[in-house]
């Protein structure tokens, strides 16, 4: 079930700080791009997405109610939670560069 709760925070953290000491192992320097907020002309599409993220959360409810488990539901439809505080996590503790772009 740790997919359909949001999955073990620690291990998220782990799996993001070993993939950038990977990239600095190689002498890479690694800038993030993260979105910023959701600006009038994006709403629509932003909408759309939200629409299709619930459609994924049905899928995953249904499953837990018709079967009383998740091995019948694609673990493809997980969505990751809000806030997991990832751009704090790749900008202070990893001191990597984070570009928030406002479009």
């Amino acid at each position: 079930m740790d997919w359909v709760l949001g999955g073990q925070l620690k291990q998220y953290s782990d799996n993001i700080l070993n993939f950038i000491k990977a990239f600095e192992s190689l002498g890479a320097k690694l800038v993030f791009f993260f979105d910023g907020t959701t600006v009038g002309r994006k709403r629509p599409v932003w909408v759309e997405r939200r629409r299709n993220d619930l459609q994924n959360v049905y899928r995953i409810f249904d499953g837990l109610r018709k079967w009383k488990n998740l091995s019948h539901v694609d673990h493809n439809v997980f969505i990751p939670p809000p806030g997991l505080g990832t751009r704090p996590l790749i900008k202070d503790v990893c001191n990597c560069e984070v570009i928030v772009v406002l479009c």
